[in-house]
């Protein structure tokens, strides 16, 4: 397979891996200005020679094909580029995520702290709640299904387990099927998945196993179970939050209909978790070129807590800002602010929104950016300059430009626009974050003004380091 060209254009470069059910393969889409790299499944369904028999196992194809287009609008699911059928075999190209699975984050035999546990299960579930909403079952989440994308450090969910049923299906002639294997990982399956019965609480039993793997260092085939009730038996190997284990406990219930039954109810109760002493973070592996002389190049773990009143979680920001990808911690700075003040929909933060936005989320996102910047970036660093500059609450044109020209956002007696910004970590001290939380490309001195009412809110907060 490897140098040839399928579909007239996509040209296999790499094999990737592959199973009962098919083979995957990285290519090179020629078709598209410098090769970009795809990911392409060669499905093999086992499917009776007659006609009747392909056209079925063409239409549960084109099905599925249907299914991982619409799931590929989520922003952390492989988009589907193309699916097509060559010499009666069938095909899909995906998007090629660069990155690494996340059981390198997750080794056996080694303990995973609860605050990471807690923070990886929220970001897994996230991704999950919009899966469950399509009515769609994913049925073979692992470790090994899950990317941390190299590009933002964001979890990708990848390997829908119906893709796979396709190769596992044996078709006839009167276009029925039948499983000739579950479709699925031992450990990650409940029972109900065993016997072919899948349900949206086998996708939260799969994440849930993943949770109790990660807390014991065990797989999940090694985790002992009750003789008599078939529970998982856990709790004498590791010590967490009461909250914490009864959401565990649940989500593996061995009988479906004790376990939750849906994603949201799953993620809306572990935000209400608040572990006081315990880092609300995930395990964050960088398994790239050494980073600078104070970051490891291997195993990077950070442990503090992330608090918020909102709920919001903190784990992307401090990802994005320990691996110094300062534009896109800039980016994520104005997520996480819009969803504290609840003004996604609307984009922009009024004067209102800040002067009652939660001290204890200020905090965290301004210690965040002080600490991974070694004290250069941050609210508080900006506050300080503004004093500095002779600022006071209402400013004139003539503080305002001290200010900025300060923190390098007024050169050359010009306000800089967005695209000129420094994303870099020798930009001017207070160059960051700029987060553009009022939706103007380019900054004037009432814009610095606006800025100045959160300054204020950060004395009110008497936020200070």
């Amino acid at each position: 397979m490897l140098g040839n060209t399928l579909g007239g254009r996509y040209e296999i470069i790499n094999y990737l891996g592959g199973g009962g059910f098919g083979t995957t393969f990285v290519a090179e889409d020629r078709h598209l200005p410098g090769k970009p790299l795809c990911v392409v499944k060669h499905l093999k369904p086992k499917a009776v020679d007659d006609p009747l028999a392909l056209q079925a196992a063409r239409r549960l194809f084109n099905r599925e094909a249907e299914v991982l287009y619409l799931l590929g609008s989520h922003n952390q699911i492989p988009r589907l580029f193309a699916h097509f059928e060559q010499e009666q075999e069938f095909y899909l190209v995906q998007e090629f995520i660069e990155g690494h699975e996340l059981r390198q984050e997750l080794p056996i035999g080694q303990k995973i702290s609860e605050g990471q546990v807690l923070g990886l299960l929220r970001e897994i579930l996230e991704v999950l709640v919009f899966v469950h909403q399509q009515d769609v079952i994913h049925r073979d989440i692992k470790p090994s299904n899950l990317i941390r994308r190299k590009q933002d450090g964001k979890i990708v969910l990848i390997d829908f387990g119906a893709v796979k049923q396709i190769g596992n299906q044996l078709i006839t002639s009167h276009s029925q099927t039948s499983l000739t294997i579950a479709v699925g990982s031992l450990g990650y399956m409940p029972s109900e998945q065993i016997a072919g019965k899948p349900r949206f609480s086998s996708d939260i039993y799969a994440v849930g196993m993943m949770g109790l793997s990660a807390l014991t260092g065990l797989s999940p085939r090694d985790l002992p179970e009750d003789s008599r009730t078939s529970e998982i038996i856990w709790r004498d190997r590791v010590e967490v939050h009461p909250e914490f284990a009864k959401v565990l406990d649940r989500m593996v219930s061995y009988d479906f209909r004790d376990r939750y039954q849906s994603a949201a109810e799953v993620l809306e109760n572990l935000n209400s978790i608040n572990l006081r002493t315990a880092a609300i973070n995930s395990a964050f592996y960088i398994n790239s070129e050494k980073l600078s002389d104070d970051l490891p190049s291997t195993e990077f773990f950070v442990n503090e807590e992330l608090r918020s009143e909102r709920g919001v979680n903190y784990t992307q920001l401090q990802y994005l800002l320990a691996t110094r990808n300062w534009k896109e911690a800039d980016i994520e700075t104005k997520s996480v602010m819009l969803k504290v003040a609840d003004r996604e929909q609307e984009g922009s933060l009024r004067f209102e929104d800040i002067e009652k936005f939660p001290c204890v989320d200020l905090r965290t996102i301004n210690q965040l950016w002080v600490k991974y910047s070694q004290g250069r970036f941050g609210f508080s660093v900006q506050h300080n300059i503004w004093h500095s500059a002779g600022g006071e609450v209402n400013a004139d044109a003539a503080t305002c430009r001290r200010f900025g020209n300060q923190v390098g956002w007024y050169v050359n007696e010009n306000w800089l626009g967005n695209n000129d910004l420094s994303f870099t970590q020798d930009a001017p001290v207070g160059h960051l974050p700029v987060c553009d939380l009022w939706g103007n490309e380019r900054m004037v001195w009432g814009w610095v003004l606006v800025w100045v009412c959160l300054f204020f809110r950060v004395e009110t907060c008497n936020i200070n380091y």
